[in-house]
């Protein structure tokens, strides 16, 4: 399972990462090995952030990877076409937000923030996060 795990990372097959990686951390649970554990329960909060940010800014991605999931599980259930219609739902949510909203918010946030570090323990949260863009994690 690991081994598919990885190529379903490098092959950005993130819905079937989500899959093996529910089933591995459910493997592991009551084993007495948190570590190994832990990793899988990691490794699953940042597939399922990646898959959030698919479904909101990368519909059609989504779309596709669930039509891949589809053909894997159930190849003979037909599967819907994408539906253009919702593809820009995303911009219109966001339309009214300007630089002054962004900057304010993220004044208060590095103000308010629980650790009250400032800026570089946010920065550096933000940046070592995976996104839905970036390269799958190192093992």
């Amino acid at each position: 399972m690991e081994e598919q795990l990885v190529v379903a990372q490098n092959e950005g097959d993130w819905l079937l990462a989500q899959d093996l990686l529910y089933r591995l951390r459910t493997l592991h649970e009551d084993t007495g090995d948190a570590e190994l554990y832990k990793r899988y329960d990691d490794e699953l909060d940042g597939v399922n952030r990646r898959i959030s940010l698919l479904a909101q800014y990368a519909q059609r991605t989504l779309h596709d990877l669930r039509r891949q999931e589809m053909d894997r599980y159930a190849p003979e259930t037909e599967f819907p076409e994408y539906n253009e219609a919702f593809a820009d739902e995303w911009k219109e949510r966001l339309r009214d937000i300007n630089d002054r909203m962004l900057k304010r918010a993220l004044i208060m946030t590095a103000r308010d923030h629980i650790a009250g570090a400032g800026w570089k323990p946010l920065a550096r949260g933000v940046v070592s996060r995976p996104c839905a863009s970036s390269s799958p994690p190192r093992r």
